[in-house]
């Protein structure tokens, strides 16, 4: 594939370029999550946080390459890529009990209901007609779309708590971004997923990183209830993984083409790829975590 005006859209030392008024924003620091998830659902509102969100994402990059940094491969090859597969994803001893589903569906609601966002942006990038990205926005597509879709499996999971008589607030209230029973750290995952929707150029090598583990494991949720162990679970769960697992070689089409498109950068992009694929297993891990400590699970492995 040779360079050209279109697949300069994906240049990889693209820097964003805020105006005057918005580079006034606060620190990411001075936000709490939630009030950044609040923000960055109404991004269309809330322009001047754009430098704060990219500094916010800059700043869990810097955390990923210290906490994983061990794990990166220097320099790029088709074996190097491979190995990305075979990474184990976070795991957890301490399998749920069935009756902590109803409580884990609310606590997530904020990363499940952000979920694919970070790709929803792909069209505008798109529109440059650079093959890379139109690859990606096929695969938003047909993971927004069908049956086994993120927006039907979203239905069903709403469906399900309303069974329950469990009502969640809409996504873009402030009474969603506030609820007690939504960890922060879900929160913050959430907002990670809309803040690489601002930037689907800037940061266009950790998006397909990103992208990648998101595709080739399971949710979530699935870490701490196995369709094994709990064969009456609402399949929503499992069906989302299956329809997802299958975009883990597109995904992979996509990066090898890309590498190869800016071949003078290889490893810088290497690197920042590793990045966001490490990212997105750092917030699985920290919301497990998280999980785990708001149910006050006393379980044993043997249990």
């Amino acid at each position: 594939m040779q360079l050209t005006d279109f697949n300069l859209a994906l240049e990889p030392n693209l820097q964003p370029v805020f105006s005057k008024p918005a580079t006034w924003t606060t620190q990411p620091d001075s936000h709490t999550s939630r009030e950044l998830f609040y923000s960055l659902v109404h991004i269309s509102e809330h322009y001047a946080a754009l430098p704060g969100v990219y500094l916010f994402l800059k700043q869990h990059f810097q955390s990923v390459d210290q906490e994983f940094g061990a794990n990166f491969s220097k320099n790029y090859s088709p074996a190097a890529l491979a190995s990305l597969l075979t990474q184990p994803a976070p795991t957890t001893d301490y399998p749920l009990a069935e009756s902590d589903l109803n409580k884990s569906l609310v606590y997530c609601a904020p990363v499940y209901f952000t979920e694919l966002s970070w790709l929803s942006t792909s069209v505008q990038t798109a529109t440059c007609q650079t093959p890379v990205a139109l690859d990606l926005m096929s695969i938003y597509l047909r993971l927004t779309a069908g049956e086994l879709s993120i927006a039907k499996c979203r239905q069903i999971y709403l469906a399900h708590l309303l069974a329950s008589d469990i009502e969640m607030p809409a996504l873009h209230t402030s009474a969603f971004s506030n609820q007690a029973d939504c960890g922060d750290e879900m929160f913050d995952f959430a907002s990670i997923q809309l803040a690489l929707a601002q930037f689907p150029r800037a940061y266009f090598p950790e998006i397909l990183g990103f992208t990648l583990f998101y595709c080739q494991n399971q949710s979530l949720l699935e870490l701490f209830f196995s369709e094994n162990c709990h064969p009456t679970l609402p399949d929503f769960l499992t069906n989302r993984t299956k329809k997802h697992q299958q975009e883990v070689n597109p995904v992979l089409t996509i990066i090898k083409a890309y590498l190869e498109e800016f071949n003078s950068n290889r490893a810088l992009i290497w690197q920042r790829i590793q990045t966001g694929f490490w990212l997105y297993h750092q917030q699985v891990k920290r919301c497990s975590h998280s999980l785990t400590d708001q149910l006050h699970t006393s379980l044993s492995p043997r249990q």
